[in-house]
């Protein structure tokens, strides 16, 4: 690659700079409509592309850990002609920079060795780049299901240990073991636990089905381990076709080898039950979406949720899908039990749902207005705070955090959003946010609490995405102070 170029250091930053402007655009990769079932633009997004069958391209994997020339999106992106289908992005090629990014990103994987822990571990994802699924949890950089998953059973890291299973995210052992002492163990062969927990065999006994036995000889089937333990190593998890030979947690032994037993299937080396697994529901590979749950081999919503344009939401609150999809309640309402209204913060004013306690039209009580250049504050009218404008202090914020190459500036815009110098305006005031439902502007004069710029860059009412900005760190206080009152005073092109 070329020592000039400089690839994101995260998934979130590839992602933001990569995948979003150039695939995840409207009719592609997005979550409402997502293009062969790939969406590239929620979060969460390395875990639908590692180890992922090509839905498009059977027999292929969508990213291979560690091996970007056997990756299906390298050759779709790289090749005039790829395996199956057409070159992408249609319409345009991607730059050699982005794909050696790309490439670097496949080779920073941890290649997946066909053991229980075989994970993903792209480059340096952290707890708020994982975006896991409400069902599944973050462990050092992997969304895992901690009701099954007997390495992560219940918390991140709690191994279950060999003979043992994870069910409801507590450990148990395997049928046909009894756990002593925390240790799962076969009372029927084990001279020091011979038939329960507290009996161990005298000098001279050996242990066989379960009983204390005078003699040096196992019974047909089974074999002598320890000098007097008679262990079945066709069946044994804890002595699989040989002594000592555990499988590891989760892994059954059937014909004398480890595997997966009967209620469950190997999914890329790991034992999964595809009846209750997010990340393999109904089969390998087939990941439930944003507040689904797996039941019964199929991805549906949790609770009350309902799935609307693809991703479930609770009609009984979601303000954008009150009651029904895409019944969105008015700017400023809420929805309770399924009905728009004003929130017990709110008042209604001429039929509108007011906070009154920093509404500048009607701060402290409808109708009582703030005069120019003030803003409301806890229902008292104040002034804007330090004196700011675009051109002096808020373009220099942006060109320096937001507008940079590969973010929203240059030859690939992310979000369609150009906040370089002469753009900014334009782009922010009076613009519908198309990340919300509930019609937010991405700036509206004299009203930075309903700004959705202040929402991204405090991380506060999000309606999807994260944090901005992506990259470089969090904007300081003083810089998010000099934005709201730029936009208290009005947002002007000044």
């Amino acid at each position: 690659m070329d020592a000039d170029v400089v690839c994101p250091t995260t998934i979130a930053d590839l992602q933001a700079q990569l995948l979003l402007p150039s695939c995840a655009t409207a009719g592609c990769h997005t979550t409402a409509n997502p293009a062969v079932g790939l969406d590239l633009q929620s979060p969460g997004v390395a875990l639908r592309l590692v180890g992922a069958p090509a839905v498009s391209c059977p027999g292929h994997q969508l990213v291979v850990a560690g091996d970007p020339d056997a990756s299906f999106v390298i050759d779709k992106v790289s090749n005039e002609l790829p395996a199956c289908g057409s070159r992408m992005p249609l319409g345009s090629v991607l730059d050699p920079a982005s794909v050696a990014c790309l490439r670097a990103w496949i080779s920073s994987l941890a290649p997946m060795d066909g053991g229980l822990d075989a994970s993903v571990a792209p480059m340096d994802v952290g707890p708020d780049a994982s975006g896991c699924p409400s069902t599944l949890t973050e462990c050092n950089g992997m969304c895992l299901d901690l009701a099954s998953d007997p390495s992560h059973c219940g918390s991140c890291s709690n191994d279950c240990g060999s003979g043992g299973t994870c069910t409801g995210g507590a450990c148990s052992c395997l049928t046909g073991l009894t756990s002593c002492s925390g240790t799962c163990t076969d009372t029927q062969g084990d001279a020091m636990h011979c038939g329960s927990c507290t009996t161990a065999c005298r000098a001279g006994q050996i242990c066989a089905r379960g009983s204390c036995m005078a003699g040096h000889l196992c019974p047909s089937g089974t074999s002598m381990c320890g000098g007097s333990s008679c262990y079945d190593l066709m069946t044994d998890p804890l002595h699989c076709g040989s002594c000592g030979n555990a499988c590891a947690a989760g892994l059954a032994c059937t014909n004398g080898s480890c595997g997966c037993g009967t209620t469950q299937t190997d999914c890329n080396g790991s034992c999964v039950d595809t009846m209750t697994s997010p990340l393999d529901c109904g089969g390998c590979g087939i990941t439930c979406g944003p507040g689904e749950i797996c039941s019964s081999g199929s991805c549906t919503c949790s609770g009350t949720g309902m799935i609307c344009g693809g991703t479930c939401v609770d009609t009984s609150t979601d303000a954008g899908n009150c009651g029904s999809c895409g019944h969105a309640c008015a700017v400023g309402q809420a929805c309770n039990a399924g009905v728009c209204g004003c929130s017990a913060t709110q008042t209604s004013c001429g039929g509108a749902c007011i906070d009154t306690a920093s509404d500048p039209a009607n701060c402290g009580g409808c109708g009582h207005t703030c005069a120019s250049g003030q803003m409301c504050s806890g229902g008292t009218c104040s002034g804007c705070g330090p004196t700011s404008t675009l051109s002096g202090q808020v373009q220099s914020i942006l060109s320096t955090s937001c507008a940079t190459n590969g973010c929203h500036a240059g030859a690939r815009i992310a979000a369609g959003l150009n906040l370089a110098a002469g753009s900014a305006h334009g782009a922010l005031v009076g613009v519908t946010a198309s990340e919300c439902t509930d019609g937010r502007l991405l700036v509206e004069p004299r009203r930075a609490d309903r700004s959705y710029l202040v929402n991204k860059i405090t991380g506060n009412g999000i309606c999807s995405g994260g944090r901005m900005p992506v990259s470089g760190g969090a904007l300081s206080a003083s810089q998010i102070a000099l934005i709201e009152s730029w936009i208290c005073q009005g947002a002007l092109n000044d």
